[in-house]
């Protein structure tokens, strides 16, 4: 028997087949919400592993990329003191590149 929300009517006399019913369908309501639960965080968990997976060592993929090194001495910087910063923007763009 499904859970029927309005069994017992106000003011219907209780019947403990009927009560008993409601209460099993709850349960098993619930029952089923934990496994569908349960269900789903096995599926979150391949997924973050399947992610781990795909993303592991990436990160070297700017590994060639030397620091800059740079220190700028001129008060306001010229072009000479910033183009070496955008020449390795550049740099570090096209190494991350996929």
């Amino acid at each position: 028997m499904p859970f029927d929300p309005a069994k017992p009517a106000p003011g219907d006399d209780l019947d403990a087949v009927l009560v008993r019913n409601q209460l099993n369908a709850l349960k098993a309501l619930i029952d089923a919400q934990a496994a569908t639960a349960a269900t789903q965080a096995g599926q979150i968990a391949s997924l973050q592993s399947q992610l781990n997976a795909a993303i592991a060592g990436t990160s070297s993929n700017s590994n060639a990329v030397a620091t800059l090194g740079l220190t700028i001495v001129n008060n306001p910087p010229l072009q000479g003191d910033v183009q070496p910063i955008a020449d390795k923007v550049d740099e570090l763009i096209n190494s991350l590149r996929r």
